[in-house]
This record gives structure tokens, sequence and C-alpha cells, in this order.
């Protein structure tokens, strides 16, 4: 069942007092809302000198007059004296306070049928308040402000990471520079180099951990001047070679064979000389009796 009219606004909370005779004090129903609202604030508010602290939000909630509406109420009252207001920038809350006073005064003095206002509103340009800011035009001023700072922060930020990118950079070319020239990165290349030569020379494939186990011998032996490339010749080179039966065991076995020299070949036993028997004396009879006789 849809809920009735009289129910819906019963439940919308507490109305706004509105006095239509005001209006005749403050020439308009905006301004005379915003006066009624002051006026029940007043008695309640806890600050010195009756102030009342409102945001635009908190007066447009409570009376349901927009921005506006409020600063055309606001400008009225202020211009005939019945209201003071200051604007708080910090946090964007407005204070008032009424001058119950004039009120006081102006009211007499319209229920006396006078024609003037006691404190007109002054002349244009003459002691006039300025008009309160909205607030896009607050942040678009204080956006304009700090534009210099953010443009000088900006470059300031784009800087350093230009900087930083180039330090990177640096740093990883050094660091490249520096992998290639140390000395695993050196014994890889030198590994890969025998490694290929054994494939073009004896056209396998030198994988598993015997060829590993002969590679990382070539390298150890190489620095003592044995190029490997000496061994594959000389290898290849015997009468019985097939690569079949050489495992990387035997090429350890026999890799200094390839760089003896054929001029101190010579000098190299090739026979083990024959083994002669010594000749043992014989035993004397007197001690050969005696040994007998025990």
């Amino acid at each position: 069942m849809a809920m009735k009219l009289t129910n819906y606004i019963m439940d919308l909370g507490r109305p706004v007092a509105y006095y239509p005779e005001l209006k005749q004090v403050t020439g308009s129903t905006t301004a005379t809302i915003l006066l009624c609202q002051l006026l029940y604030w007043t008695p309640r508010t806890k600050h010195k000198d009756k102030w009342i602290y409102k945001t635009n939000y908190e007066i447009e909630e409570e009376t349901g007059l927009t921005y506006n509406e409020q600063k055309t109420a606001k400008k009225a009252l202020k211009d005939i004296g019945i209201i003071d207001y200051e604007v708080k920038r910090l946090d964007r809350t407005t204070r008032y306070r009424v001058m119950e006073e004039q009120l006081n005064l102006m009211w007499e003095s319209v229920k006396e049928g006078a024609t003037q206002l006691i404190n007109p509103p002054p002349v244009d340009g003459e002691d006039e308040e300025p008009d309160e800011e909205s607030p896009e035009e607050y942040f678009n001023k204080e956006w304009e402000k700090g534009k210099e700072e953010r443009d000088k922060f900006k470059e300031n930020t784009m800087t350093d990471i230009r900087r930083r990118k180039e330090t990177e950079k640096k740093d990883l070319v050094d660091s490249i520079v520096d992998t290639k020239n140390s000395y695993g990165m050196k014994k890889a290349e030198k590994i890969s180099e025998i490694t290929l030569k054994i494939e073009k020379k004896l056209k396998i494939n030198p994988v598993g951990r015997y060829w590993e186990s002969f590679i990382e011998f070539v390298y150890v032996r190489e620095k003592k001047g044995e190029k490997i490339e000496k061994f594959l010749k000389w290898l290849t080179e015997q009468e019985d070679f097939e690569v079949k039966y050489w495992s990387p065991q035997r090429m350890i076995t026999y890799y200094p064979q390839a760089f003896i020299n054929k001029d101190s070949e010579e000098n190299f036993v090739t026979k083990m000389p024959e083994r002669r028997e010594k000749v043992i004396a014989p035993m004397p009879d007197s001690v050969a009796s005696k040994k007998r006789l025990s």
C-alpha cells in the first residue's frame, strides 16, 4: 500500500519555521527563511557572542536553500544590518550572528508604518562587502595560485626520473661489461669454444658428465699451452682411430702424447731393460754343516 502524503511529510523531519510578516523587513522570501533559521539557532549556540557556525551544505539541508539562494539572502540581510557573517576559508564554514537590536528596531519601524529603513543598504561601491566566493570559484582561484608550484614540482620530478633512468642505464651497461670481463664469463666462453671445436672435428655432440669432465680437463691443459686443436689433429691421424672407440676417459689418458716433441722421442725409453738375476755366492761348507747339525 502506497504511503499517504501526510504520513510522508510527517516523516520528513522537523519543519523550518517561517514568519511571512518578516518579509516586510527582509524584502525577500529566501532572506526571511534564512533569518528565521538563524533566529532558531541563536539561543541554542554555545559560542561566545552568539556566533552560529554553519556550512553551506548544512544550511541547504536545514532550509532547502541552494548555494546561490543563500548567497543572495546573506547579502540582503547584511546590507540592511540584520546579520553579520564571516567566511572561514580553511574549513569552508561560515559564522553568522543575528544583530538582534537592529532587527527589533526595524521590526518596530515596520509595524509603526515607517516607509524608510533604519539602516538602509549602502550605495553601490560604497563600503560594500565583497560577494562570497562559491566553492567552485574558491577552488579555481586556489588552483591557479598553486599552478606555478605544481609546474615546478612536475619539472623537478621529471628531471629526477630522467636522472634515475640514466643512472640505471649506466649501471646496467657497467654491470654487463663487468660480467663480460669476469672470470666466470671468460671461462664459459672458452668452454663453449672448446666444445664447438670438438663437435666440428669429430662430428659428435659432446654432452654428458664424461664429456664435461674431458672439456674441463682440456680447459686446464690449454692454460699450459696444450691446445685442443693439436690433440684432435693427432687423434684423427692415428691408424686405428674410430671415434666410437675413443671415450672421453681414454682421451684424457692419451691427451699428453699429442704434445711429445718428435725430436725428443729418441730420449724416451721404448722398451724396458731386461732384468738380470743376482748371482748368490754358495754357502761355505762349515756353515752348511753347522746348519744341518742344528
